[in-house]
């Protein structure tokens, strides 16, 4: 006897609510074991979309809390395989990455947090917190160095003020832990809230600061290169397309190549897009570049008024010389 579909609808309804009522009583062991039924495919297909990954999700939340990581890490496998969404696909590999850095399994989670830059590289939305884990996992492995070049790219790639913040006290951490002291980690900060000229705002006093990031560099990320230069032809000609060669650029080590690509954006933007690819291009761009970002001003006033500057009038005193130009020397 084959079941009609709205008897499967009421059998998958009934095996939610078990699954619901284990999962509140925190039962994950009867919960894990319910939840293969309810994912059975003529029970999920019951379910829109977005309800089907839920539910394929909280299993890999269940097994993993129960501690049964190989099993949660082949779910996570399965689930991606099987999923036609990048975006999915890469909240597939985030999840075992997350996974197997339970276990202490660095090399196997680093891998599978790759994997969300070359396996699904058609969407960016993780790639910064993907970025992020890498740097601390490095961190964690003991390589300091590469730990430390990891997040650079993340500090490269902020796109607002909390997740900068977040980042240099990262790095803060990681610099305090590599020396035994906090000279470079202090050097850091101060040098992100002050940028070169210091404390009193004057280049060539006896405040200037350096960066101490200056001889870091990058990691090298060839297979992400390889990838991400094929989806770059793939990428079109629009101000959203030079956009994300830009973040492409950013995640590779390259934030000159990604200002360019933040600059061509805006050029390319409609008046809707205009005010986000501006914000890009400084925000994201120009720091990215530059290192810090204190002195933003002088790029918004350049963009805002042109080199005539405020009064419009070409040769007077409001002249403004064109701050993107060095920086892509």
């Amino acid at each position: 006897m084959t079941l009609a579909p709205e008897d499967d609808r009421r059998m998958a309804d009934a095996l939610l609510l078990t699954v619901e009522a284990l999962w509140r009583a925190e039962d994950m062991e009867k919960c894990a074991a319910s939840f293969p039924k309810l994912l059975d495919a003529k029970y999920l297909a019951a379910r829109e979309p977005n309800e089907q990954r839920d539910l394929l999700f909280r299993y890999a939340q269940c097994l993993r809390r129960l501690k049964r990581y190989d099993d949660a890490a082949a779910h996570c496998a399965a689930c991606e395989k099987a999923e036609a969404e990048p975006r999915v696909g890469a909240d597939w590999c985030m999840q075992a990455g997350d996974i197997r850095a339970d276990q202490e399994r660095y090399d196997d989670a680093l891998a599978a947090y790759e994997r969300v830059f070359t396996a699904h590289p058609e969407v960016t939305d993780a790639w910064w917190n993907a970025q992020r884990r890498i740097a601390e996992l490095l961190a964690k492995k003991g390589a300091a160095e590469e730990a430390l070049k990891a997040a650079r790219i993340c500090m490269d790639a902020c796109t607002d003020e909390k997740a900068l913040a977040d980042v240099v006290r990262l790095m803060a951490d990681m610099l305090r832990s590599q020396d035994k002291n906090l000279g470079r980690a202090n050097a850091l900060i101060n040098y992100q809230r002050y940028g070169p000229a210091g404390e009193g705002g004057k280049a060539g006093d006896a405040g200037e600061l350096k960066d101490p990031l200056a001889g870091v560099g990058y990691p090298s990320y060839p297979a992400r290169e390889q990838v991400f230069g094929e989806a770059r032809k793939q990428a079109g000609a629009d101000a959203r397309a030079m956009r994300y060669r830009a973040m492409t650029y950013l995640y590779t080590g390259h934030p000159k190549e990604a200002l360019r690509c933040f600059m061509d954006a805006f050029g390319r933007a409609s008046v809707d897009e205009m005010s986000s690819a501006g914000h890009d291009m400084i925000v994201i761009g120009v720091r990215a570049v530059r290192g810090y970002s204190v002195g933003l001003d002088a790029f918004y006033n350049f963009v805002n008024y042109g080199p005539a500057g405020p009064d419009g009038k070409p040769g007077t005193a409001d002249d403004l010389a064109d701050p993107f130009a060095a920086l892509l020397k």
